[in-house]
């Protein structure tokens, strides 16, 4: 061993040493300096034990994920993280109602398969959506969320859970309409991390101070643009306020009722929420547009892609009939591909004979080969360049360079996946979150939006020649593309480097929150009575009185705001 002291160099080889390090100490022990504390070799190896110990407690932290919401496109945003989590060595136990097929080292399903009625999850018919309306989003949401708690919270495995003893280290849910499952923080006293799937919620920011001012921040159930007049803006801000009174009003009380019930001295449904510690959102400023976050909120969009396979691959995974080898019907289109696709919550099928019918009308005048993700039997009147199947690689699909064009519904993943693809879209919006993601793309320069009501043949022809024509829309979706992907860290390490950093800091996150409450405050443009930036003259295009208003902006109190103005909203607030 090493015998050091002072800053001054002492090699002592004893007897116990190894012949194979003697050399190794005498050869290296002048260049050893020992700080003047004297630490002598059984403190060092306790405080090597102790780190090591701390290293192993991390690398194997217990982490419980509930994801009561049975919304499989949900669940397949946050499932790439959960198993992650498990691939670096944390004990991952997840409660969902798709409960993994093969096991998984260090991943334990609790299946809530069957314990809740598909309400809202089934194949949604376009009866359903023409009864939809923004106004009715968030009611209809609650109820789903109310159902489907007082369901789970009866079912046997959750009982268990219930009345487990069980160590946990962190809590992972999912920030959507099911807030009761927010009990288990107080019951396993862990912190708690949220994944939103999509752009957060409008009853979602205040939980960690994240600012929402509806004046320029159009929220996800919104149809206003992203730059929006005043008019638009005034209609996003009375929208935003409903839809979180309703849920303020129906939800907030259903689930407090809940979490009173099946967790005894829980503290108010307000508190838990509010030391969130973390919230995840699938979403990202490339594609959703801009917005201002705390630390609290960390965007991970694109956290469900994976790396795309090769078609052939994925044709030998799935057994596809050699009739219908994907790769075979792209690689082979010479004028490119366009694939069709609303997802799996609405049934191609259920499209009235008159929609159904311009479709293919308008597919079979174009050049290019249609993919039609189609769950019915056979297509009746299928043009020869149209390929139907219940099910498709999509991700793989949009990334094959022969596919130029996307048809959707606008669902966020689908969404994300074409703008990592660099995929032009044409947008069909149906319902909730579709029409802030179709509006979102368009402002982005890679889609065309198609209203449902006006689909005829002329008018599916017509976007999809825009978008397949212009070489705008192709340069505007490769540009988003390579801003999405161009990051330090992709979306999945990133997910799984502030988990890890919520569990290594979990005795607080407060820092990554704010205190701030944000107003509504009427914002001085160009066209306020009171104040002029400076008038430029039309002929010559200077500004004569320029300088002058300058100076007097700078000196001005920004600290009291001019309420005398026409239009425009300001980011203000109150400490």
């Amino acid at each position: 061993m090493l015998s050091l002291r002072g800053w001054t160099s002492v090699e002592t080889v004893t007897p116990s040493t190894p012949p194979y390090l003697q050399n190794s100490w005498r050869k290296h022990g002048n260049r050893i300096r020992e700080h003047p504390c004297n630490m002598n070799s059984k403190w060092q190896l306790h405080t090597f034990l102790l780190l090591f110990i701390v290293i192993l407690n991390l690398e194997a932290a217990r982490i419980l994920g509930i994801f009561g919401h049975n919304g499989k496109s949900h669940f397949d945003a946050f499932k790439p993280l959960m198993v992650a989590l498990s691939k670096r060595g944390h004990d991952v136990v997840v409660a969902s109602h798709f409960p993994q097929k093969i096991s998984l080292t260090n991943y334990t399903d609790i299946s809530l398969e069957g314990s809740a009625e598909n309400n809202g999850t089934k194949a949604v018919t376009l009866e359903i959506i023409d009864k939809l309306s923004q106004w009715i989003i968030s009611p209809m949401l609650t109820s789903f969320g109310q159902k489907n708690c007082e369901a789970v919270f009866q079912y046997p495995p959750i009982q268990m859970l219930l009345k487990s003893d069980e160590k946990f280290d962190l809590l992972i849910s999912e920030l959507f309409n099911t807030d009761c499952y927010l009990g288990f923080v107080h019951k396993f006293k862990v912190p708690h991390i949220s994944l939103s799937s999509h752009v957060l919620m409008p009853w979602a920011n205040g939980r960690v101070g994240n600012p929402d001012n509806p004046g320029y921040i159009p929220h996800l159930f919104s149809l206003e643009p992203h730059k929006m007049n005043l008019l638009q803006r005034i209609m996003n801000t009375v929208s935003l306020l409903y839809h979180k009174l309703v849920y303020s009003l129906l939800a907030s009380r259903w689930n407090q009722a809940i979490i009173s019930e099946w967790f005894a001295g829980s503290p108010a449904l307000d508190d838990i929420r509010r030391n969130t510690s973390l919230i995840l959102v699938n979403s990202h400023f490339s594609v959703n547009g801009a917005r201002p976050l705390v630390p609290g909120v960390v965007e991970v969009g694109g956290l469900h892609i994976r790396q795309p396979k090769k078609l052939p691959e994925v044709r030998r995974r799935v057994r596809l009939p050699r009739e219908q080898d994907l790769d075979k019907f792209i690689s082979e289109a010479k004028h490119g591909v366009v694939y069709f696709s609303m997802g799996s919550m609405i049934r191609a099928e259920t499209f009235p004979e008159e929609k159904r019918r311009a479709f293919l009308e308008a597919f079979s005048e174009l050049p290019q080969r249609v993919l039609w993700k189609w769950e019915g039997g056979e297509l009746p009147d299928q043009p020869s360049n149209v390929l139907t199947q219940k099910w498709m690689p999509q991700n793989d699909i949009l990334s094959h360079t022969k596919v130029l064009a996307y048809m959707s519904h606008c669902g966020n993943l689908g969404s994300l996946e074409a703008a990592s693809a660099g995929v032009p879209v044409v947008g069909l919006p149906m319902y909730g979150d579709q029409f802030n993601n179709a509006r979102s793309l368009e402002q982005a320069g890679m889609a065309v939006i198609l209203r449902y009501g006006d689909v005829t043949k002329s008018t599916v022809l017509r976007a999809l020649r825009a978008v397949l024509d212009h070489p705008s829309y192709q340069e505007n979706a490769k540009r988003v593309s390579r801003a999405f992907n161009d990051r330090p860290l992709s979306p999945l390490d990133t997910a799984v480097y502030w988990t890890e950093y919520v569990i290594k800091a979990s005795w607080s996150t407060a820092h990554a929150h704010s205190s701030r409450r944000y107003a509504l405050v009427p914002v001085p443009t160009p066209r306020c009575h009171r104040c002029t930036f400076y008038r430029r003259d039309p002929l010559t295009r200077s500004s004569p009185d320029r300088d002058s208003n300058l100076d007097g902006l700078a000196q001005h109190d920004w600290s009291v705001i001019n309420y005398d103005t026409e239009a425009g909203f300001i980011n203000s607030y109150i400490q």
